[in-house]
Parts: C-alpha cells; sequence; structure tokens
C-alpha cells in the first residue's frame, strides 16, 4: 500500500525474450548469463555467487535496465536459476 505523498516508478519490461547466452542482472549487481528458454521461464547459470534465498518474484534485468524476466526456482546445490520471461510476465499482467 503507497501511503501519503510517495510515488513509485514502475519499472519498464524489455521488449524481447531472454536469449541463449545473454547476460543477466539479479537485483542489478549480480551477473548470470541465460542458458536455456523454453516454455516461457528461462534459466540461468550464476557468473557472480549469491544466494536467492529471499528474492523470489524480484526482477530480473538486461543490459539495458528493463526487466526481461523474474527470479522463480533454484538448483537446490548448483549456480542454476529459473524464472519466468517477460513474455509471460506480460500475459499475466493482462490476465490480472
Amino acid at each position: 500500500m503507497i501511503q501519503g505523498n510517495s510515488e513509485v516508478t514502475p519499472l519498464e519490461l524489455a521488449d524481447h525474450e531472454p536469449r541463449v547466452n545473454e547476460w543477466v542482472w539479479v537485483r542489478g549487481k549480480y551477473r548470470a548469463k541465460v542458458v536455456r528458454v523454453k516454455y516461457g521461464t528461462f534459466i540461468m547459470q550464476q557468473h557472480d555467487r549469491f544466494e536467492p534465498m529471499g528474492m523470489s518474484g524480484g526482477p530480473i534485468f538486461d543490459a539495458s535496465g528493463k526487466v526481461i524476466g523474474n527470479i522463480g526456482t533454484k538448483e537446490p546445490d548448483g549456480d542454476l536459476i529459473g524464472g519466468a520471461t517477460v513474455g509471460t510476465i506480460r500475459k499475466l499482467i493482462a490476465n490480472y
């Protein structure tokens, strides 16, 4: 809930789906590389190691700073992270 005179600036959505070998950023500082895109989801391999616990639903940014997806799941003992693509996010917004 926004209270008082607070203003919110919405994040801009990317105009393309994630691409294999594309660099993306989690929370704007952790790099990952897209390794697979399929059925509205994508898998990223961490380059900068971080623990994404508590980041579920958080934005994944492309090189231009636009949202290209969001965080969903992490491989239990590895460095792969899955999420929904921007196309999936657009569909969810349209159906909201």
